[in-house]
């Protein structure tokens, strides 16, 4: 079978028709109209649509950010009929951020300065985001339909581009997510063609249509003769770079820096200056105002409201920079925009943590907002009639459809073009997709012939040298990762068991399955229960700390992927590495203790590592002697307590710590620490020796003898267990 898809900026859809049905793919849960959105997340999670953007909203609105430049290394890339580029690339990170929004990622297509982004450890190239949407549509296809599709008609704009290089870079990035989603045979069509076979489905005579379809993304204009196969034509195909999320935009930049302050001056050394337009030109794009979160402009905002005529404004800029709201402002606009094609007037409400926003704006205030962009489309109309060689009197029907075709300014243009009774609205969200599918149809019938692609008709796609820095993700294993999670329902109460043997053993359970998980095989060193979306640091005996979320390690043992595999360990003539110790990322004190297994330790501040931590390369410290093993959150006023494998255990006043590096415990012989963990007064713990005993122990106090202990001052042998504890 043969579908047909339309892969829109906004907004997507899948159909299929067997001649007499046409069938729609609930692709969004139940809609069959789905947000052309991904968000994913450090641990390879997806999440598609609407529901893309409400986890977005769910893990980063009000989140702390740190912004990186990464260097992903040099690619090389290879286009049919165009010459080799050669791109250094460096991208920006929020190295905080637990994922990754992508909205409108369509437009990027035409341009090579979009190559892609770093998500956690990996860097996707815009290819891999495009063909991973496409690969969990056709997943949802195949589910519905109950079979394989490898063949599909794709929807494209008349030009991605208006420079031809450009289209045809575009053009070719597509076909190339495609084949990444699967499909072995492709066809394209032109969008307002397809809304024109749907429109042809619906009607018994010849008529000359014109299809003005006005999405989130582009206008295409087409004038086609329909209704005869045999003198179906196209007499003219056109369009802008016009489009809802430019309106969108526009009506952001008009209306809501004057509530954080545009317009208004602070004093410095005795002058009185504008605050930075700068500011508010990052307000034309929610992406341009991420980029305001670097701390050097935090920093300059924050000096501005010392001395600011409207402080209040001011600090309301700074925490809406800060806090991620920059796409919830977007969503609201385009809810506001969407209710003026009804009502004269709509309210825009932006309700946060630290700042609010109350305005309205009026139909004719965006009609005077887009004015320019009006007069645009009334003069193109003009030329694309003149280059299909009719008057506008010849048209007999003129076809609406898209999202931004409601908008009443350009109804009324239209109707005052062509008169009223010609403009009719064809289902403005699916009639792209009806159409591709009823191309899919006459290509399989044979009515209809359209060039098919296969793979390896490109040149190779690129090659990439950064054997160093973030790696490009590998298509194939992210396949395997959204089969782990497509079609299962989602577990908010997961346990993950995880331990190391040199490399990590996890396995992802419910909370209520934990007593009965079976047992670690391969002679654990380490072992943890934790909740899944917990983050943890591995160390490795070249003294890298990886950060990880357990449950991407228990999906990567479900997968077989090793992590040294992915995390490029290293291995020479002398040993391979691996993975020495374990620790859970919670508390974050002001200071940590790396312990090593030769009993030494160096202590650390926020700064010098945890903040370092979680970047798109293993952060490298300092050796000291032995392998890591412990990296402990030191409490103010607690113990550090330590064990050996002899059974020596060693107890230390926090506040006896040295600053930098020091020993914790001698040991002698093949001895070597097994556990550290801080205690605070009143905490109990519970020691396992190996033979299966458990001793809960608490309330130590200086010559109260409960466990084995050394002296408080950590210099001494301490006293020899049984046990092995």
């Amino acid at each position: 079978m043969i579908i047909g898809m339309d892969f829109g900026t906004t907004n997507s859809g899948i159909a299929h028709y067997d001649g007499k049905d046409l069938s729609f793919v609930p692709i969004d849960g139940d809609l069959t109209v789905a947000r052309t959105a991904l968000y994913i997340t450090n641990e390879r999670q997806i999440y598609l649509g609407r529901k893309a953007i409400d986890t977005y909203f769910e893990q980063n609105l009000d989140r702390p950010v740190r912004l990186e430049m990464v260097r992903v290394g040099e690619i090389t890339l290879e286009f049919a009929e165009l010459p080799k580029f050669y791109v250094d690339v460096h991208v920006e990170k929020d190295v905080l951020a637990p994922g990754r929004l992508f909205t409108s990622f369509k437009m990027g297509l035409p341009s090579l300065d979009t190559l892609g982004t770093v998500v956690g450890q990996h860097f996707y190239m815009l290819e891999d985001i495009v063909g991973t949407y496409l690969y969990i549509t056709r997943r949802r296809a195949e589910q519905f339909y109950g079979q394989e599709i490898k063949r599909i008609v794709l929807g494209r704009p008349v030009r991605y581009s208006v420079n031809p290089k450009d289209d045809l870079v575009a053009w070719q990035r597509m076909l190339r997510s495609a084949f990444r989603a699967g499909y072995e045979e492709v066809y394209f069509q032109y969008e307002p063609i397809a809304a024109a076979y749907h429109y042809e489905s619906t009607t018994q005579r010849e008529q000359t249509v014109l299809v003005f379809d006005f999405g989130g993304g582009t206008l295409d204009i087409s004038v086609i003769r329909v209704g005869n196969p045999a003198t179906r034509a196209v007499l003219a195909n056109g369009g802008l770079p016009i489009a809802g999320d430019v309106f969108d935009q526009k009506i952001v930049r008009a209306k809501l820096p004057p509530h954080f302050g545009e317009g208004s001056s602070y004093r410095v050394n005795g002058k009185t200056l504008p605050v930075p337009s700068s500011f508010y030109e990052a307000f034309a794009h929610w992406q341009e105002l991420l980029t305001l979160q670097r701390r050097q402009t935090l920093e300059h905002i924050e000096k501005i409201e010392r001395t600011s005529q409207a402080p209040l404004k001011i600090r309301a800029l700074k925490h809406l920079i800060s806090s991620n709201y920059g796409l919830k402002i977007y969503d609201i606009i385009e809810a506001t925009k969407r209710k003026l094609s009804s009502a004269d007037r709509a309210y825009i409400r932006v309700e946060a943590p630290n700042f609010s926003v109350y305005d309205q704006i009026s139909r004719a205030e965006f009609e005077g907002i887009i004015s320019a962009e009006i007069r645009q489309i009334d003069s193109y109309l003009d030329t694309l009639l003149a280059t299909a060689g009719i008057q506008p009197d010849e048209i007999d029907v003129v076809i609406r459809t898209g999202g931004s075709s409601l908008i009443p300014a350009f109804v009324q243009m239209l109707e005052g073009k062509f008169g009223a009774a010609k403009v009719r609205a064809l289902d403005e969200f699916s009639s792209v997709t009806a159409g591709l599918a009823i191309t899919a149809q006459r290509i399989e019938s044979g009515e209809l012939s359209l060039k098919a692609y296969h793979p390896g008709e490109l040149p190779p796609e690129r090659h990439f040298d950064s054997p160093q820095n973030a790696q490009i993700i590998d298509f194939e294993t992210l396949k395997k990762y959204i089969s782990l999670t497509e079609g299962k329902p989602e577990q908010s109460d997961q346990i993950v068991l995880v331990g190391i043997n040199g490399d990590v053993i996890a396995t992802e359970l419910a909370a209520d399955q934990l007593a009965e998980a079976a047992p670690i095989p391969g002679g654990v060193t380490a072992l943890l229960a934790l909740p899944a979306d917990q983050p943890v640091v591995l160390m490795t005996t070249e003294y890298r700390l990886l950060t990880r979320s357990v449950r991407e390690l228990a999906q990567m043992r479900e997968l077989g992927l090793s992590l040294a595999e992915s995390a490029k360990f290293h291995r020479d003539d002398f040993g391979a590495e691996s993975i020495s110790g374990i620790a859970p990322t919670h508390g974050m004190s002001e200071h940590a203790l790396l312990v090593t297994s030769a009993g030494a330790y160096k202590l650390y501040t926020r700064e010098a590592l945890y903040d370092k931590l979680g970047g798109t390369i293993p952060y490298s410290i300092t050796r000291i002697k032995g392998d890591p093993i412990a990296l402990v959150d030191v409490p103010a006023n607690g113990e550090i307590i330590a064990v050996s494998q002899s059974g020596k255990v060693v107890r230390l006043n926090v506040g006896l710590l040295a600053n930098g590096n020091g020993r914790l415990m001698n040991l002698y012989g093949e001895d070597r620490i097994i556990a550290t963990f801080a205690y605070r007064p009143g905490d109990q713990f519970v020691m396992a020796a190996q033979n299966g005993v458990l001793q809960r122990v608490g309330n130590i106090a200086p010559g109260n003898r409960s466990g084995h202990r050394g002296r408080q001052d950590g210099a001494g042998d301490g006293e020899r267990g049984q046990d092995r504890r």
